[in-house]
C-alpha cells in the first residue's frame, strides 16, 4: 500500500515542484491542499481544498487523508505584514497539532527561510553551519516574515516527540501505520532564496533591476538555491523520515528533529548572480561588467529607507515596498550556508549546477513569454 504525503501549499511555487517530485519518482500517494487550484498541479497528485486558517477544516483534512508525512510548504510571503505571518503562525501551531493527534501522521517537514536566521555569519567568515544557528523570535526579527519563520521553525523542532514506549519499539515499526498517535517526527528544511521555473518572485525580479546600476559594491556572498534542487531535498527528508525508527535516536546520523540547510553549495555575490541570469537571457550589456555604475552602500540605504518611508505614508503602514532597508542590508553583508550536514546525513547532492539551474529558469521564462 502507498504511503501518503500530504504537501500543504502544494500548488505553489516550491509545492507544485515537490509534488512533482514525489508524484514521479516515489511510490507516494500525492495530496496537495491549498485554498483552491492553480495551473501549477502536479497530473500525479489530487488536489484537495483546504484553508490550513481554519482549525476544523485542517482536521477534517488530516483525518480524510491519513497522510504518512506532512510537508508544509504555504507562506504568506516576505512582504506580508504582522496579521498575517501571525495567522500564519497559528496555522502551523494547529497543523502541528492535528498532526500529533493523528494516528497515521508520522512526520512533519516544514519550509524554513534563511531570513529568520538571527545569526549572520561564522567567526571565521565561513558558511553558518546548523548548530550555530539562532532563529529570530516574535520579539526580536527585524521584519514580521523574520520573525515568523523564526518562531515557526523553533516551533516545529520543539514539536519533535519520537515514542518512547519500549513495547512500541519493534524493528519493523516504520513498516506499520496507524501507531502514531501523540508521537511525530519534525524537520526543517532552510533555504535562502529559491529561483526556479513558475517563480512569481525572484527570477522574474531579477529582470526588474537595472543592468547598467549596481547598488552598492560587491561585499558579501550569497547562496542560493535551484527549486528542483530544494524538491529534491524534500524528497530525501520524506524518505528518511518514512524509514526512521520512531523511537529515540541512538546512531551519530539524526533526521528528526534536526534544521538542515538546503543551497545549490556555490556560493557567489548577488550582482553576480544577477548579472549570469541576465547574460544567459541574451543581455549584452550585463556581459560587460565595466559598464556598470556602482551606487555607494551609503546612498543605497538612504534611498531604502526613503522608499520604505513614502510606501508607509501612502499605503498607512499596511504594505512594505520590495527596496527597502532590510533587504538593502542583506544583499550587503550576503548569507553562507554550510550543506555539510545536509550532505551527510540525507545524502543530498544538488543535481543542478547553478548554471543549469539558471539557464532552466532562463528557458521558462521566455516559453512563458512567448506563449
Amino acid at each position: 500500500m502507498k504511503k501518503c504525503v500530504l504537501v500543504i501549499g502544494g500548488s505553489g511555487f516550491l509545492g507544485s515542484h515537490i509534488s512533482d517530485a514525489l508524484s514521479e519518482h516515489s511510490p507516494f500517494t500525492v495530496i496537495i491542499a491549498s485554498r483552491g487550484p492553480s495551473r501549477h498541479e502536479p497530473s500525479g497528485a489530487t488536489w484537495a481544498r483546504c484553508d490550513i486558517t481554519k482549525p476544523l477544516a485542517v482536521k477534517q483534512l488530516i483525518d480524510s487523508t491519513k497522510p504518512t508525512v506532512i510537508i508544509h510548504t504555504a507562506t504568506p510571503g516576505p512582504f506580508a505584514m504582522l496579521h498575517a505571518q501571525t495567522e500564519h503562525f497559528e496555522a502551523t501551531k494547529n497543523l502541528l497539532e492535528e498532526a500529533k493527534k493523528s494516528r497515521y501522521v508520522k512526520a512533519f517537514i516544514y519550509t524554513g527561510s534563511c531570513e529568520s536566521l538571527e545569526t549572520k555569519t561564522t567567526a571565521q567568515g565561513l558558511g553558518l553551519k546548523e548548530e550555530e544557528a539562532k532563529f529570530y523570535t516574535f520579539t526580536s526579527g527585524p521584519t514580521p516574515y523574520a520573525k515568523c519563520k523564526g518562531a515557526c521553525q523553533n516551533l516545529v523542532l520543539e514539536y519533535n516527540s519520537p515514542l518512547i514506549s519500549s513495547e512500541q519499539s519493534s524493528s519493523n515499526i516504520q513498516d506499520r501505520d496507524g501507531m502514531f498517535q501523540n508521537a511525530l517526527l519534525t524537520t526543517v528544511l532552510c533555504t535562502p532564496g529559491i529561483y526556479g521555473p513558475r517563480d512569481t518572485g525572484i527570477t522574474p525580479g531579477i529582470f526588474k533591476l537595472p543592468t547598467r546600476l549596481q547598488l552598492g559594491p560587491k561585499n558579501g556572498l550569497h547562496d542560493w538555491v535551484y527549486v528542483e534542487n530544494a524538491a529534491h531535498a524534500f524528497g530525501l527528508a520524506t524518505r528518511a523520515l518514512i524509514s526512521a525508527n520512531t523511537t529515540p535516536s541512538t546512531a551519530g546520523v539524526k533526521i528528526d528533529g534536526e534544521l538542515f540547510f538546503i543551497t545549490d553549495g556555490e556560493p557567489i555575490n548577488f550582482w553576480d548572480f544577477a548579472r549570469r541570469c541576465k547574460v544567459e537571457a541574451g543581455d549584452p550589456i550585463a556581459a560587460d561588467p565595466s559598464k556598470t555604475f556602482v551606487v555607494p552602500w551609503a546612498i543605497v540605504l538612504v534611498l531604502a529607507t526613503i522608499s520604505e518611508w513614502v510606501f508607509w505614508s501612502f499605503t498607512l503602514g499596511k504594505s512594505v515596498p520590495s527596496f527597502n532597508p532590510n533587504l538593502a542590508r542583506y544583499i550587503k553583508d550576503g548569507r553562507v550556508l554550510d550543506i555539510g550536514k545536509a550532505r551527510r546525513n540525507l545524502h543530498y547532492q544538488p543535481p543542478f549546477s547553478m548554471n543549469e539551474g539558471i539557464k532552466r529558469s532562463i528557458q521558462w521564462i521566455s516559453r512563458k513569454n512567448s506563449s
